[in-house]
């Protein structure tokens, strides 16, 4: 009970209105993507599915034993795919003894997940920093621009992932309440339950806290300043988080792969050998780069920070170059544990414990006087409002850098300079700002594989995004508005005359200035929310839906979906799928079974194996493909006969239209056919469903 009043101590007090203000806008966002749950998640690109998926499986093995997931056999991947993770275990325990549904049980942890990121930044950044007001900021600026997302190993995420049934996400959450609640010294009891729930939810994820915070106590009790009882918890604490995984996981059923074929299938993995895969590598050690120079910027203000803040973020940046380099030497001598862990993801830990110091680096320049500042800080505010993976902008990240150069520090140095050598470091600067702005408002699509170094440099300076570019009209709003805000702040500060206030001082005191900046990010962060919700309800998605809820209600219990597309299928199907592309980018455990799997697909196909060998990866899946998408109605049926799948379902288009096959639905995007049918005649009486009558 103590420790409960201990806690209401810190979110109370005279901050009320930042309560209310953070609770209502947390309600209004959590509703504008709850209210779609069922829409976003019926195409949400899921991997490993869903804890929806497991429930079924686990609760009708009969059906779901002998399909797969990815390159996993169900029968011998669903365990420790349960065990692992609190998200999985909890809607199949519920599911499986008392029948309850797991769908509004995977939603309250999508609630869950979507919340504590905000909850977990907003505490974070008001222990730091101790003003409210910038840690009511800092939130609606992390759920636009994903600091969590920022790491070398899974990098990137958009809005669509903050309210799914994403466990990495919600572990994040649950860990950053935990982090901040131990740098209270005050509360450590409760930082274990927070960070034991994200253990449950993540092991990995739970680790790399568990490190983190590990290193700090140690510091501290070499100091005489924490028992070492902490450290004792701690490690019970990490002991309980991942034990439950490495025994399903090492007690895996099936037969195991040679070391060599395991190796070879974990160099296919994104996450395990990021390097190799540019279409997210490219876009990745940019933006971390970008990240962690602001964050070393940032430390010239360090002396606004606590010493315990200080001592964690440079335990966590200990524990995070440790991970990351136990992950390259695991590849390197071929340790599967090492690998598994992923260390290179738990730079994710590291941009988020830096969030205080970039946040309030950004602030101060924003309210700073110096025009180039205010600019350039007011464009990092507004342009994660361009939707998509927001990316920092590396041409922005040097005009800081020259600024901080031209004012004689940089980072935590400092040295003498000249008033000339200002002048010029500010002239540069207005230069490469004026090269940034007409580079973007020009920007088109990625330059192609084969542009010069030096035009790829210059486009991921400009605009470092996996996804297609802004349109124009946004680009040029964007840049308005900052510059709109830039010249009202230089007004008010002008008018002012007074000294710029850090506003991340503690006992930094609350501007009305401040204020009204606050209410306005909330009140536009959420109609770009809404916006968000209008562009999925006027995609293919609800189309999606449709297709999945008419194959709940108008097929057979056991059958099977041949789906050339990847998204969370059953769970509102209800329906097993068939992937008809095979994997080799093994993670954890490869088994012989998950190999027979994907050579009968290539055996399928007709890809002799020496072609198999010599094209692994990615190139493989495209070859793949483009067999599949050859298939005539003979193939097809040919396909069902040798995998067992009964319906095809496909986006629809001239060429799968003439296909001579039973047609049983159709909407405005999307055709089923019938496999299992001797007739090769089109149904004269099939199905249509309006999209706009589907709903949760």
């Amino acid at each position: 009970m103590i420790h409960a009043k201990r806690l209401w101590t810190l979110l109370s007090s005279r901050d009320t209105a930042v309560y209310l203000v953070l609770a209502g806008v947390l309600a209004a966002y959590s509703f504008i993507h709850l209210q779609d749950f069922h829409l976003r998640l019926s195409n949400h690109h899921l991997s490993d599915d869903t804890p929806i998926f497991y429930a079924y499986a686990s609760k009708y093995p009969e059906r779901f034993n002998n399909d797969y997931l990815g390159s996993y056999l169900v029968r011998i991947w669903r365990p420790a795919a349960v065990a692992a993770s609190i998200q999985n275990w909890v809607p199949t325990l519920l599911y499986t003894q008392f029948d309850i549904e797991p769908f509004p049980v995977t939603k309250c942890f999508a609630l869950l997940h979507g919340v504590g990121l905000g909850l977990g930044v907003f505490l974070l950044v008001s222990v730091v920093s101790e003003n409210k007001i910038v840690a009511l900021l800092a939130v609606f600026f992390a759920y636009l621009a994903y600091p969590w997302g920022l790491n070398l190993a899974n990098y990137g995420f958009d809005s669509k992932w903050t309210f799914m049934p994403y466990a990495a996400n919600g572990a994040i959450g649950s860990a950053l309440i935990g982090i901040a609640l131990a740098l209270t010294d005050r509360h450590w009891v409760w930082s274990y339950l927070f960070l034991l729930y994200a253990g449950l939810l993540h092991p990995m994820i739970g680790l790399f806290a568990t490190t983190a915070i590990g290193l700090y106590f140690l510091w501290r009790f070499s100091a005489h300043k924490a028992s070492i009882w902490r450290i004792v918890f701690l490690g019970f604490v990490t002991v309980i988080v991942l034990a439950p995984g490495m025994i399903a996981t090492s007690t895996m059923a099936g037969t195991p792969l040679a070391k060599n074929e395991l190796f070879t299938g974990m160099r296919l993995n994104q996450h395990h050998w990021p390097w190799c895969f540019n279409f997210r590598w490219q876009y990745a050690w940019p933006a971390v780069i970008q990240w962690n120079v602001l964050s070393f910027l940032s430390w010239r203000r360090r002396v606004h920070f606590s010493e315990k803040y200080c001592q964690f973020w440079i335990s966590t940046l200990v524990a995070v170059a440790f991970l990351s380099v136990s992950q390259l030497v695991g590849m390197l001598l071929e340790i599967p544990l090492l690998v598994g862990a992923t260390g290179l993801r738990s730079i994710s830990l590291l941009s988020l414990v830096s969030i205080p110091l970039v946040f309030g680096y950004l602030l101060d320049n924003l309210q700073s006087g110096h025009p180039l500042r205010m600019l350039t800080a007011a464009f990092f505010f507004t342009l994660p409002f361009l939707g998509g993976e927001y990316v920092l902008i590396g041409y922005l990240t040097i005009v800081f850098c020259a600024l901080d150069l031209g004012e004689g520090h940089f980072g935590p140095f400092h040295f003498s300079s000249s008033p000339p050598a200002r002048n010029v470091c500010n002239v540069l600067s207005g230069i490469v700002i004026l090269l940034w702005i007409t580079s973007f408002l020009q920007a088109t699509n990625d330059p192609a594989s084969e542009a010069s170094l030096l035009t790829q440099l210059h486009s991921n300076l400009t605009w470092n995004a996996m996804q297609s570019n802004p349109d124009a009209t946004s680009r040029q709003t964007v840049l308005i508005v900052a510059a709109s805000i830039c010249a009202l702040l230089l007004l008010c500060h002008w008018r002012s005359r007074g000294a710029p206030t850090a506003v991340l001082l503690h006992g930094a005191r609350s501007t009305p200035l401040l204020w009204t900046m606050s209410l306005l990010y909330c009140f536009f962060f959420l109609l770009n929310a809404r916006a968000e919700s209008d562009t999925i309800h006027k995609s293919r998605v609800p189309d999606m839906l449709a297709v999945q809820l008419w194959a709940r209600d108008h097929s057979a219990v056991d059958a099977l979906f041949l789906t050339p597309f990847r998204c969370s299928w059953t769970s509102s199907s209800k329906r097993r799928f068939f992937y008809p592309i095979s994997f080799e980018d093994y993670a954890y455990r490869g088994m012989e079974e998950f190999k027979e799997h994907r050579n009968r697909l290539l055996a399928f196909y007709g890809i002799p194996k020496h072609i198999a060998i010599r094209h692994r990866g990615q190139t493989l899946k495209r070859i793949e493909k483009r067999k599949f998408e050859d298939l005539d109605e003979t193939g097809l049926r040919r396909f069902a006969q040798e995998f067992g799948v009964t319906h095809f379902v496909t986006w629809k288009s001239p060429r799968t239209l003439s296909l001579k096959l039973p047609l049983l639905y159709e909407n405005d995007s999307l055709v089923v056919f019938d496999l299992e049918s001797g007739t090769s005649e089109t149904t004269s009486h099939h199905e249509r469903i309006d999209s706009d009558h589907v709903g949760d």
